[in-house]
């Protein structure tokens, strides 16, 4: 998913007729249809036909009267409702946010991409912490969950309305990486798929996983 949805958003704007990072009209239409098939159908295989590999083994199968029980669908819709209103402060807090945040910027001389990093970290600080103390924890298919399954939702869903909102204000928007961000991706790619195709990880390939980070944040500031 994650190598299909960046290279079909992020990549193949480079190479199309448009040649300038962006889709035609057409194009744009049927990349974002078909990306929510795509991940709408991922969704439902996750949650239902192959939710038991997602699922988080327990450490030891439950007993006595403390067991851990399947949770009620009236406690579902509770945990929903109150999920939803954590999040709608941070949606409509998002804009003022951003502006602030460009302003700040702006007056630091910094590059303009900051401010979607800034963001960026903003939006995934909660996921990020919850991941890590599920991997301190070595719960390791919820830190799986909770780190990769963020980013196949962020471009499962960003990329369709960034590009409906285009069409429908005909706003001309630019997705394609540049050259270096290109090669970033790849070797972010790589490099994952090589930490998690092993049967163990090690304290190196964190090593790597950050420089490469750093390496992002270098060109950044120095393209």
């Amino acid at each position: 998913m994650i190598v299909l949805l960046t290279g079909s958003a992020l990549v193949l704007p480079n190479v199309v007729s448009s040649g300038n990072g962006t889709f035609a009209p057409g194009q744009a239409f049927a990349l974002a249809v078909l990306t929510v098939i795509l991940y709408a159908t991922f969704l439902a295989m996750q949650t239902r036909s192959y939710r038991r590999f997602f699922i988080q083994p327990e450490s030891a199968p439950p007993e006595g009267p403390d067991a851990r029980m399947p949770l009620h669908k009236r406690a579902i819709l509770i945990r929903s409702v109150i999920l939803v209103a954590l999040i709608l402060p941070i949606v409509l807090l998002a804009h003022d946010l951003a502006i602030l945040i460009d302003l700040g910027i702006e007056q630091a001389g910094a590059p303009a991409a900051v401010g979607g990093v800034l963001i960026a970290i903003i939006v995934f600080t909660p996921e990020s912490i919850t991941a890590v103390k599920a991997a301190v924890a070595n719960q390791m298919q919820r830190a799986i969950n909770l780190c990769l399954g963020a980013f196949v939702s962020t471009v499962g869903l960003t990329v369709p309305a960034v590009l409906a909102i285009g069409l429908i204000m005909n706003k001309t928007v630019v997705l394609g990486l540049n050259a270096a961000d290109t090669v970033l991706l790849v070797l972010t790619i790589v490099l994952t798929t090589l930490t998690l195709l092993g049967p163990r990880t090690s304290p190196m390939q964190g090593m790597m996983h950050l420089a490469l980070f750093v390496v992002y944040a270098v060109l950044l500031f120095m393209p």
